[in-house]
């Protein structure tokens, strides 16, 4: 009997979703940051064996302050992503918990009639007394088809995790060819790897203020090296002089640890070349947000 299915990931910034979709696959997929609104896009992570198909989804997390059409379409993006699962994996850990934010994820999650894992993450940094208290606290409040404490950097109990996903999903067919670990492309992973060194290196509005646009990639004549042309935009003059730096300090920074990274999974020497741009309100400018290759179609 062969299963697979769509299990949608959510939780707030920096409970682990990214890091836990990068375990369940083995592989890198999905850029990582301890910043809110990490990753803007529904990220597809495939596992694939002989018994089932599992088609991971990282969202970006519900949005109920959306100040701007980029985070109203990051909220929709998770509501598709919602409507589309078999499971639903609701991440969370110690900070989350204390900071009593679920209850606006309990009230839309409600809405949809699937079968939901409560995942408390870290569990290696917390006592097993705290661990209890956590699970205690979410069984009373909502019901969960199931309950698994994991360390997603660790790999501690994602086997089982695997286990009562594979339980809730229907039998049906692959939707992707075996060996097929993501749907992203390579320009959004390559974007996506750009983001990931500013999301780093810069802080409070900055990051959040910029997007990555690749505009060209080919091979230079008569060298195996490839040519990379990626576009920064940003939205303020004083935010474009921080994300270059003193000399072009930062923006060389953030370009030799992109560099590292893209050709680590190209398997090929690359030439970087880094623009930035000044683009007032392009968050709310359907135009680069297009551009940007946010989809709410995960099939």
């Amino acid at each position: 009997m062969f299963k697979s299915g769509f299990i949608s990931i959510i939780g707030n910034a920096n409970v682990g979703k990214s890091t836990l979709i990068n375990h369940l696959i083995n592989q890198k997929i999905s850029i990582t940051s301890s910043k809110s609104q990490t990753t803007r896009d529904a990220i597809i992570g495939i596992d694939t064996s002989s018994s089932y198909q599992f088609i991971f989804i990282d969202t970006p997390g519900l949005h109920f302050n959306r100040k701007y059409l980029l985070n109203k379409m990051m909220h929709q993006v998770t509501l598709r992503s919602l409507n589309e699962a078999d499971v639903i994996l609701l991440i969370v850990d110690q900070e989350y918990y204390q900071n009593n934010q679920e209850q606006n994820f309990f009230d839309i999650i409600k809405k949809y009639n699937k079968k939901i894992i409560l995942v408390v993450n870290k569990i290696d940094l917390y006592k097993n007394i705290i661990i209890d208290k956590i699970i205690l606290s979410y069984v009373q409040k909502f019901h969960f088809d199931a309950v698994i404490p994991i360390s997603a950097i660790h790999n501690n109990n994602i086997n089982i995790l695997k286990k009562h996903i594979l339980e809730f999903l229907p039998e049906g067919k692959t939707h992707y060819p075996p060996g097929i670990k993501t749907n992203i492309n390579q320009n959004k992973f390559i974007s996506e790897i750009i983001r990931e060194k500013i999301l780093y290196y810069l802080h409070q509005e900055i990051p959040h203020a910029s997007t990555v646009l690749i505009e060209n990639i080919s091979p230079i004549k008569s060298s195996s090296i490839v040519n990379i042309s990626a576009l920064i935009l940003i939205e303020k003059n004083n935010q474009k002089k921080i994300l270059i730096g003193n000399q072009g300090n930062m923006l060389k920074k953030i370009g030799i640890e992109a560099r590292k990274d893209i050709e680590y999974i190209l398997n090929k020497k690359i030439y970087l070349d880094l623009w930035v741009k000044v683009e007032k309100k392009w968050r709310n400018n359907i135009h680069y947000l297009r551009k940007t290759g946010i989809s709410l179609n995960f099939n």
